[in-house]
């Protein structure tokens, strides 16, 4: 690892430090997002859950044939919904830059401050590209929960339509 940090390229220093300065800006971006994210998440299962617990409450609903199928199908769509939030929401194995225990190596301490920022440069965009990736997957997950929230709500749409073209 000595002769790695040792041997850097030829850049101009200032664009370097240019590039630094920049990058150092993205993980407080990619933090809010991922908080976003979460925050949907959360109001997703939430609503979801209301909804499935509140509407056979106030109804005077009774399925039987087409209501019950569709109230069965609202019953899975929700826990469909309930599944993807908590994958969504699932912690993940987030990096962050820089780690105390590598910039202390003497490696590191001994590098004068233009390598110093090339490499720590370098090391912020493969924590850029490992979150990004991790953001996406949460993301992902939260478009199926919004699939499966609002295959909920038409279940049991249908189910109380249903129940009450029946009586």
């Amino acid at each position: 690892m000595a002769n790695e940090l040792h041997n850097k390229p030829s850049f101009e220093n200032e664009t370097v430090e240019l590039a630094y300065e920049e990058a150092k800006k993205i993980q407080p971006l990619m933090s809010n997002w991922v908080d976003t994210i979460d925050t949907k998440i959360i109001g997703i299962f939430t609503v979801a859950s209301l909804i499935a617990g509140l509407v056979p409450t106030f109804s005077d609903m009774d399925p039987v044939g087409w209501s019950l199928f569709f109230w069965i199908a609202s019953v899975l769509f929700w826990a469909g919904t309930a599944v993807f939030t908590c994958i969504a929401f699932y912690p993940r194995t987030w990096r962050i830059d820089p780690d105390p225990r590598k910039v202390l190596g003497e490696d590191w301490l001994t590098l004068p401050a233009e390598p110093y920022r090339y490499y720590r440069l370098r090391d912020m965009g493969k924590t850029f590209e490992r979150n990004r990736t991790e953001s996406i997957k949460k993301a992902d997950y939260l478009t199926l929960a919004i699939v499966f929230f609002a295959l909920e709500i038409g279940s049991l749409a249908l189910s109380l339509l249903f129940s009450a073209w029946i009586y």
